[in-house]
């Protein structure tokens, strides 16, 4: 669809929220290495992360008996086939491993420190319609920043109510979910920033 429709703008032009770019990145990556994307996951991240609760889902076998059953409105997406998303989200985890990335990425286990300024390099003029799901003051290379209760927090939301975000003045990470895509994700946010704010 994406190569059918065209760009909506010139490159550096515009800004606009999608998916395809995490799909192109993942189709560049399994050209480059020659590997399926779910094996440069497990090789680069997981493994070394010790994520043994995070797989790609519909590429490689659950790690878990049971998953958590997720809906979009009255869909409930266990029944969608999972490879629908991919390289754009197609990972199922845990709060654990989620926040075992977070630590990993923003310590500069994963990318160097060029790599942390490329995904806050803010794009100038990157802006969301009011009422979006995805709602951030700034965006980057796949990363957004928006200041929510007073702190500062980086990092990206999730289809179906996920979180997870850097509070880099509390080197705090703030991870959770729910599994209905229609609950705003915001006022949990909200409370464990202001629980940030006691304990520290």
């Amino acid at each position: 669809m994406a190569a059918r429709s065209g760009p909506d703008f010139p490159p550096g032009e515009g800004f606009k929220y999608s998916d395809t770019g995490y799909t192109v990145v993942g189709i560049l990556l399994e050209q480059i290495t020659g590997q399926p994307l779910h094996s440069i996951y497990r090789e680069l991240i997981f493994d070394p992360l010790g994520m043994e609760g995070t797989w790609l889902e519909g590429h490689e076998p659950s790690r878990q008996l049971e998953i958590a059953h997720h809906y979009d409105g009255e869909v409930d997406m266990a029944e969608v086939s999972p490879t629908i998303d991919w390289a754009g989200g197609g990972l199922v985890t845990t709060a654990s491993d989620l926040t075992r990335f977070m630590r990993a990425l923003w310590s500069g286990q994963i990318l160097n420190s060029d790599g942390l300024d490329e995904l806050t390099n803010w794009t100038a003029g990157a802006s969301f319609p009011p009422g979006y799901a995805v709602r951030y003051d700034d965006y980057g290379l796949g990363t957004g920043r928006i200041v929510v209760e007073g702190i500062e927090l980086i990092g990206h939301t999730g289809f179906i109510g996920a979180f997870a975000f850097h509070a880099p003045e509390y080197d705090a990470v703030l991870v959770g979910t729910h599994n209905q895509s229609e609950v705003d994700r915001w006022p949990l946010v909200g409370a464990l920033c202001r629980e940030l704010h006691n304990v520290n």
